[in-house]
């Protein structure tokens, strides 16, 4: 009876282990494979019938294929369970490198995305500590580690930059493939996301734009989409959808390279002894220029299928111009809506419009007391509106529009509302101007 042969691709995560898997299992007949793909059982266990179990139809004639990236993270603990495993048999590994900081960037956002609940309750910034001891992963010592473990001439190197659609020669012959048998390189079974796209408002509807059309999100409901799926959470406890939203806006978009420094020597040297041990030749690495961000996750069609469709941008646009054509007044879109359905831009180009105008105070009043009751403490329109209600002498509004607005300190433009407090101080109630004093920590002395 022959002896079992196995191809195994250690990694690294990112590097083209899952374009390889891919390749040979949709475009040969030559590999037995498990379904899911990554295995892992090599980084824990040396059991042969264990390891067997991920190959339950397995055909003694084909190849067993094993790609789990993870193996290059937990290398030791691999090739101490491998020399065991493949003990008298046929091992052949081909280790995928790529630029170890592209790499750990793709790897970053990639966890971002896949493994969305775990990487959003916490700080998960690529520029910490944690993720770059997590991500930034050395080579050469994995490297030195696979070829003692397997053999010189059976450790092998792939990167898409030197190998482009070729497979190592000794590896074609175990799978019994044609020396002219090339990779696709037009397929790409892994593309890399974007990071997840997220929406979320306690109180009000949010407006949701994809391929043209404008969707409403209700109030209390959060929208993930991710590389993996898209959901929406209905009622959603606002503290948990903040701590989500806050975590999220600290990820990494897009990496500086040049934030690496003088460290960039250690990498390049790191991965031209890699590629050098691999019997490769060296690839010089950028070293400076942004990893660009990507975009965020498209929303999946059945959720959107769930949302109301508000609009269209084509709608939106020729109605727009038709009414210019008529000489008709313009609108911001906000004039006939109730209060919760009215846009933060709508209501900052209705103001700037109606501070145009003259003769329009209760107008100018009414937009400016909607937009801080709806959108918060915007300093330049709280600051507009208790000036306006002081100098009419309505100090007992800004009072009030103070009580709804308790953070009001931290926005307000302080020195303009002292001076007009002083300039009409005779006007106001005494009692009103203490607590507005109080509030603001205004210095009103002469």
């Amino acid at each position: 009876m022959s002896l079992s042969k196995h191809l195994i691709v250690p990694g690294m995560a990112k590097s083209g282990t899952t374009f390889l898997w891919d390749q040979l299992v949709n475009r040969t007949d030559k590999v037995n494979f498990y379904p899911a793909k990554e295995i892992g059982y090599l980084a824990i266990g040396d059991d042969w019938d264990g390891y067997m179990r991920f190959f339950p139809d397995a055909d003694p004639e084909k190849v067993y294929l094993d790609a789990t990236p993870q193996y290059g993270d937990t290398y030791k603990e691999f090739a101490e369970n491998g020399q065991s495993i493949f003990k008298d048999r046929e091992a052949q590994v081909v280790f995928c490198l790529r630029d170890p900081v592209a790499r750990a960037f793709s790897h970053y956002r990639h966890d971002l995305s896949t493994h969305f609940w775990a990487s959003v309750m916490g700080d998960y910034s690529f520029l910490s500590e944690g993720s770059f001891r997590r991500y930034v992963r050395p080579y050469h010592d994995i490297v030195k580690v696979l070829k003692n473990t397997f053999g010189e001439d059976n450790v092998h190197g792939y990167s898409f930059k030197q190998s482009k659609n070729n497979l190592p020669a000794p590896v074609l012959k175990m799978l019994g493939l044609k020396k002219n048998w090339k990779l696709d390189l037009n397929i790409n079974p892994a593309p890399g996301g974007g990071l997840p796209r997220l929406a979320y408002d306690p109180k009000r509807p949010t407006l949701i734009a994809q391929d043209g059309k404008i969707y409403k999100l209700p109030p209390k409901t959060l929208l993930v989409a991710t590389t993996i799926f898209s959901q929406l959470y209905q009622n959603y406890p606002e503290d948990l959808a903040n701590k989500v939203l806050g975590h999220a806006a600290n990820w990494t978009k897009e990496l500086d390279r040049s934030i690496f420094g003088s460290s960039w020597k250690q990498i390049q040297k790191d991965y031209d002894l890699s590629l050098k041990a691999l019997g490769m030749s060296s690839e010089k690495i950028k070293t400076d220029g942004m990893i660009a961000f990507k975009g965020e996750m498209p929303i999946a069609q059945h959720i959107l299928d769930q949302l109301e469709i508000v609009d269209t941008a084509k709608d939106l646009t020729a109605e727009i111009y038709r009414a210019s054509k008529a000489s008709e007044s313009f609108i911001t879109g906000n004039e006939e809506i109730a209060d919760e359905d009215i846009t933060l831009p709508g209501q900052a180009e209705k103001i700037q419009r109606v501070f145009k105008a003259k003769g329009n105070l209760p107008e100018r009043k009414l937009e400016l007391r909607r937009t801080i009751e709806q959108f918060g403490p915007i300093g330049p329109f709280l600051t507009s509106y208790l000036n306006m209600q002081l100098s009419l002498g309505n100090s007992a509004e800004a009072v009030r529009i103070l009580d709804v607005q308790p953070h009001a300190e931290q926005f307000v433009k302080k020195a303009q509302i002292s001076n007009t407090i002083k300039r009409v101080r005779e006007k106001l109630n005494a009692d009103d101007v203490e607590i507005i004093v109080k509030r603001l920590s205004l210095d009103i002395s002469p």
